[in-house]
């Protein structure tokens, strides 16, 4: 809640502040709680307090919804946002959150888009982590997979880990990075 927030940044005054966390239910009262008044949470804490923490937020791919899909395009962090699901219009509301404290209350706000991630620990949600717990559980039967034409990227959590710390370091205050 708020005020745990707000007496958890005034007891520990960060100078950074890594927000990874966030739910990709498709339930609109979940995503929106998770998604933004988290978030909002934290930044409304540090503008009250007046703290001068580096804050990272994490977005989705998703954001980008369906601006691909007669071929594959490179998106870039200025590319039209087109959320597809409740969980994508979630992250877009995230991100505009952001960008509003950024401007408007001059909080040093980063915003990443995370894409597509393999590796230990991913969500069984996700297709890397279904697939992976198929494997261990050795139910894979390649022969029933279908719809294997699409092509996709993926980065190791290892990588992406990298990739945030360095935009954490050296992004600037309320742009958006493709990771």
């Amino acid at each position: 809640n708020a005020k745990s927030v707000y007496n958890f940044l005034e007891k520990k005054k960060p100078s950074y502040i890594w927000n990874l966390s966030g739910s990709y239910s498709n339930n609109f009262y979940k995503d929106f709680q998770n998604n933004l008044i988290i978030n909002f949470n934290i930044f409304e804490s540090v503008r009250k307090l007046n703290l001068k923490s580096k804050i990272l937020v994490v977005g989705s791919a998703s954001e980008y919804g369906l601006n691909y899909k007669k071929k594959p395009i490179s998106i870039s962090e200025d590319g039209d946002l087109n959320p597809n699901s409740l969980y994508a219009w979630s992250k877009v509301s995230l991100f505009y959150l952001c960008k509003y404290f950024a401007q408007i209350h001059k909080l040093n706000i980063i915003y990443a888009r995370i894409f597509n991630i393999y590796g230990d620990g991913i969500n069984y949600n996700l297709f890397p982590g279904k697939i992976n717990k198929l494997i261990k559980l050795k139910k894979l039967d390649i022969n029933k997979i279908k719809g294997l034409n699409s092509k996709r990227d993926y980065s190791d959590i290892k990588d992406i880990v990298k990739k945030l710390k360095k935009v954490m370091l050296k992004g600037k205050n309320g742009n958006a990075y493709n990771i």
